[in-house]
C-alpha cells in the first residue's frame, strides 16, 4: 500500500488534483475532515472510489466518483476519507461496516 496522509487544509483542498492516474495500491488519506464536507472531481481526469470512515476506521460508505464531474457529501459521523483507484475497495472486500485496522496502523506510522 502506497499511502499519502493529508493533514492540512491545503493538502485536503489539493488531494489528487493534477494527477493523471493512481497506481493500483495508491491511497490518499484525508485526516480529520469532519463536518459537512464535499469531495469533488474537478481537475481529476480519472474515476476513483472514496471511502468515508469514522474515528475507529470503520467504513461508513464507499462511493464511486466520475472523472471531472463526481461529487460526494460526507456522511454523518465521517472523520476520515480515503481516495483510491476505482474498484480498489471491492478488490479488497471493504464495504460499509468493514473495519480497516491495516489502514489505521499505516496512518499511525506516518503521522508525526
Amino acid at each position: 500500500m502506497k499511502l499519502h496522509v493529508l493533514t492540512t487544509p491545503e493538502e485536503h483542498a489539493h488531494g489528487v488534483i493534477g494527477r493523471a492516474s493512481l497506481e493500483a495500491d495508491e491511497l490518499y488519506f484525508f485526516h480529520n475532515i469532519g463536518g459537512e464536507s464535499y469531495f469533488h472531481m474537478r481537475g481529476v481526469p480519472f474515476d476513483l472510489d472514496i471511502a468515508f470512515l469514522d474515528a475507529d476506521f470503520a467504513l461508513l460508505a464507499v462511493v464511486r466518483l466520475e472523472a471531472e464531474f463526481g461529487l460526494a457529501p460526507t456522511p454523518p459521523g465521517t472523520i476520515h476519507a480515503v481516495e483510491a483507484p476505482a474498484g480498489y475497495f471491492a478488490r479488497q472486500r471493504l464495504t460499509a461496516g468493514s473495519s480497516w485496522s491495516a489502514l489505521a496502523e499505516q496512518v499511525h506510522k506516518q503521522r508525526p
